[in-house]
C-alpha cells in the first residue's frame, strides 16, 4: 500500500459512516508484486438498502457500493 495508515468505514446510502464495524487486514498477493487491502463487516444486520465501504490509505479514498436485498 502506500504510505499512511489503513482505515475502513461502512456507510449509508447518504454517505454518512455507521456503526457496522469493518476489520481491515493486508495480504500479499500470490505474485508477490502487491498487495490486497481486505475489508470484512458483518452484514446480518443490515436493513434493505444501500451502502458502500469506504477504504482509507493516507488522503485516497475508495468507495465499494453495494445493496442488501430481501432474499
Amino acid at each position: 500500500t502506500e504510505e499512511g495508515t489503513v482505515t475502513a468505514a461502512m456507510l449509508d446510502r447518504l454517505g454518512q459512516p455507521n456503526a457496522v464495524p469493518v476489520s481491515v487486514s493486508e495480504r500479499q498477493d500470490e505474485s508477490g508484486e502487491f498487495s490486497w487491502i481486505v475489508a470484512e463487516a458483518p452484514l446480518a444486520a443490515l436493513a434493505q438498502g444501500q451502502y458502500a465501504i469506504e477504504i482509507a490509505v493516507g488522503a485516497t479514498r475508495h468507495r465499494t457500493p453495494f445493496e442488501v436485498v430481501p432474499y
